[in-house]
């Protein structure tokens, strides 16, 4: 007999396990403390570009990371399918730029991704011959096997096509508590054969070696401004990154604080994020700030994800900065737990902690 499961938070690890459990067969009642389709300040996950760049971040993190990363892009190909091609995703690659004094960046990133890969994963390429746009940049590492999801538009065809398909849904809803196989809420208790809890920076009472990291990026409307695919630019204190959405906007991010301060954008990081985007061309000094989002990004101490498992309770986090780059390939190793009660030999250490 399947067992009765509970999904504790509604960001995108939360939705991708119930996807994969759902289309098992298994119950499941999700709980969230926001709406279905929260403001983007009150989500971690709406906070985020969608970037699916697992070779450049081969330069900041752990090789699995990229491992994982690569695994995650097939399935965001399947999901795509499944949700009959409704919400954004695409593979067009990526280009990896710098101003001609910082060059020795580039430089650092091939030297790294030589040390893991013997075969080309990007082309040493014109910057203007991928983005006629930009200017003045000379070659640039073009990166054809990355790509991108727009947040928004995954969570309202999740809304639209998967909400149906549940046990139960208790939006709206506080969890003052989690335990094996109860969640207790302001409005009652529940029960289940299993609790998954995916809260993000939430949950951190209830998790060791455990902190925030603050996220700041713009949303920008420039339309005169024309991108195939995003861009990041090099940096020696912050690598830039330029994500073009529909009807001509486009997120820029760049800064990764060691904090847990949810207040305003700083001016200075405002500043060093459009005079880089200026630098890339001049047409974005044109452009209007639509909006500036803050959020913390859940990490522990090594930045890689973990997950937790016991008798009636599972807990899966550490997203930091690769949501929706890792969460793809995390959520099939919660659901495989929930089936075959192991991880896979190659995750296990990492991303296992039996307790």
């Amino acid at each position: 007999m399947k067992p009765t499961v509970a999904i504790v938070g509604a960001g995108i690890l939360g939705r991708l396990i119930s996807f994969f459990l759902i289309e098992d067969g298994i119950k499941v009642s999700l709980f969230e403390k926001n709406s279905s389709l929260p403001a983007t300040k009150d989500s971690c996950s709406l906070t985020a570009a969608g970037m699916l760049a697992p070779f450049c971040e081969l330069e900041y993190s752990d090789p699995l990371i990229t491992k994982m990363g690569l695994e995650s892009i097939e399935i965001w190909q399947h999901l795509h399918q499944y949700f009959d091609q409704k919400f954004h995703f695409e593979r067009k690659g990526s280009m990896v730029l710098t101003h001609p004094r910082d060059e020795i960046e580039l430089w650092k990133l091939k030297e790294v991704i030589k040390k893991h890969y013997s075969r080309p994963v990007y082309q040493e390429r014109e910057v203007s011959s991928v983005e006629p746009f930009i200017k003045g940049f000379g070659k640039g590492l073009y990166f054809p096997h990355e790509g991108l999801v727009d947040p928004e538009s995954f969570f309202k065809v999740y809304n639209e096509k998967f909400l149906n398909k549940f046990e139960g849904l208790y939006f709206n809803t506080e969890v003052l508590e989690i335990a094996p196989h109860l969640i207790k809420t302001e409005k009652g208790n529940h029960s289940f054969d299993l609790v998954i809890d995916c809260r993000g920076f939430s949950a951190k009472k209830d998790l060791n070696n455990f902190r925030g990291v603050r996220g700041e990026l713009h949303l920008i409307e420039a339309p005169e401004v024309k991108l195939n695919s995003f861009v990041r630019l090099m940096h020696p204190r912050y690598p830039l990154y330029v994500v073009p959405k529909p009807n001509g906007r486009f997120i820029v991010g760049a800064t990764s604080l060691e904090c847990e301060d949810l207040s305003n954008i700083s001016i200075r990081s405002s500043l060093e994020l459009l005079s880089s985007i200026y630098s890339i061309h001049p047409a974005f000094g044109e452009g209007r700030i639509i909006e500036s989002r803050v959020h913390l990004r859940p990490a522990f101490m090594d930045n890689l994800p973990k997950i937790e498992y016991g008798k009636g309770l599972i807990r899966a986090n550490g997203l930091y900065r690769h949501g929706y780059l890792v969460s793809p390939k995390l959520a099939q190793l919660v659901f495989n737990l929930v089936k075959e009660k192991e991880i896979a030999t190659e995750y296990r250490s990492s991303y296992a902690t039996i307790y």
